[in-house]
């Protein structure tokens, strides 16, 4: 458990691009950090595949939840995003998608769907 979150989590490439797999209140995910942007997208189905999953796959058809946002410093910055950083955004993605589901209110006026 991380951070007392249901959450839990390992990077599988550090660097060109940051990539991290694990799970969210037992439900899969998937994060990447490439170029200029990362993303953080949940598998809402038991069997659901986060690698897999597009923007298409976002409510309303259920099967998915992401996030996404760009990283400052140039073309290649968040293939090269510190470890520490984008712990922090898998961190903020795991609360903000456990207080959803809490609440039934979007908590992404700072990140975007992606």
């Amino acid at each position: 458990m991380s951070d007392s979150l249901p959450l839990e989590f390992e990077f599988i490439s550090s660097m060109a691009p940051v990539q991290a797999e694990g799970t969210v209140a037992g439900r899969a995910f998937y994060f990447r950090s490439r170029y200029t942007t990362w993303r953080f997208t949940i598998a809402e189905q038991p069997d659901g595949d986060p690698v897999a999953l597009a923007l298409e796959d976002v409510p309303p058809s259920g099967a998915a939840w992401c996030r996404s946002g760009e990283v400052p410093g140039g073309r290649f910055a968040a293939s090269y995003l510190p470890l520490d950083e984008a712990r922090s955004i898998i961190l903020e993605c795991a609360r903000d998608y456990i207080r959803e589901r809490a609440t039934g209110h979007d908590q992404s006026d700072h990140l975007r769907p992606g």
